[in-house]
């Protein structure tokens, strides 16, 4: 969490380091069964997602990209992770001005969400969403508001 806070103020060096210490942090664990509940969903794919988030943040789209697509991998199994981590990876791929892509992306995110409630899934989406406003008069963003409206609600 530290790294993500950092990203947000734009410290790529404290928040690498962060990144470097939460994954030392992991790898000491003692695994899943002898962890806190707390922190037992802790694995190295979900500290993968979550340095997807800070790459993203930072601007830093390339890596973003390959960290989301790496989580979306590992978590084909659990849809929550993967509706956020698609969400992530539109974000990326929008940051690198791959409109079409990004929006197909972040429509397949939409659809995990069919059957399962996450707001934190709902906030990467609407996320995306925001920064899209600069394509608004694009025909597939157009498209992708209709579609997500529902889900989302109304863009602010």
């Amino acid at each position: 969490m530290a790294a993500r806070g950092y990203a947000v103020l734009g410290d790529s060096r404290r928040a690498t380091a962060s990144l470097l210490a939460a994954g030392g942090s992991l790898d000491a664990s003692r695994g899943p069964a002898e962890e806190s509940p707390w922190v037992r969903f802790l694995d190295h794919h979900y500290l993968e997602a979550e340095a997807a988030l800070v790459h993203r943040d930072l601007g830093e789209s390339a890596q973003a990209e390959r960290l989301a697509t790496a989580s979306v991998e590992a978590n084909s199994d659990r849809r929550r992770r993967q509706a956020i981590s698609r969400s992530v990876l539109a974000t990326a791929l929008l940051q690198q001005k791959r409109l079409d892509e990004a929006v197909g992306t972040a429509s397949h995110a939409l659809d995990l969400l069919g059957d399962v409630h996450s707001e934190r899934s709902v906030q990467a989406l609407r996320d995306f969403r925001a920064r899209l406003v600069p394509h608004r008069d694009e025909t597939v963003v157009r498209d992708f508001e209709r579609k997500a409206r529902p889900v989302l609600g109304a863009a602010a």
